[in-house]
């Protein structure tokens, strides 16, 4: 009787030239967003794992929840806002192309952006550690806002 699966699965198409803003709200369960070109997303997670891949947006706002956040973007990309919550957060730039706001939660935070990228670094943790290895060009076009509460903070 208690053993039964519920576990769902939804899936929403979205035209690649939608261009226009979109918000979604998180429950329980992963989330998984790809190959979308939009102007203003907003998630707020739940409890579960949040992926965005191949996406291009003007603004990204995010509100972890519990669980590990996947960001990797292979095309150039606006400004990121993120709240953190509990869980691991890993962010890949190809190219960076906006600002960087992280206000961390619980957990290890990896970002990763391309040798001689145009970003000035401003971080600081609460308890954890900082590791700096990323080689910026020393043009500060973007800031970096990386403020990690629990956890190391590393960028390559």
């Amino acid at each position: 009787f208690f053993n039964k699966s519920t576990s769902r699965e939804i899936t929403i198409n979205i035209p690649k030239d939608f261009n226009k803003d979109l918000e979604l709200h998180g429950g329980a369960g992963n989330i998984s967003i790809n190959g979308i070109n939009i102007n203003k997303l907003k998630v707020e997670g739940g409890a579960g794992n949040l992926t965005l891949k191949d996406i291009v947006f003007q603004d990204l706002k995010l509100e972890q929840g519990v669980g590990n956040t996947t960001i990797d973007l292979s095309s150039k990309c606006g400004d990121i806002d993120i709240d953190g919550g509990v869980g691991n957060l890993s962010i890949i730039f190809a190219e960076v192309g906006g600002d960087l706001t992280y206000d961390g939660g619980v957990g290890k935070t990896v970002i990763s952006i391309p040798n001689n990228s145009p970003v000035k670094l401003d971080t600081s943790t609460g308890i954890g550690s900082i590791d700096i290895n990323a080689k910026t060009s020393g043009e500060d076009i973007y800031t970096f806002d990386l403020n990690v509460g629990v956890g190391n903070l590393i960028v390559n």
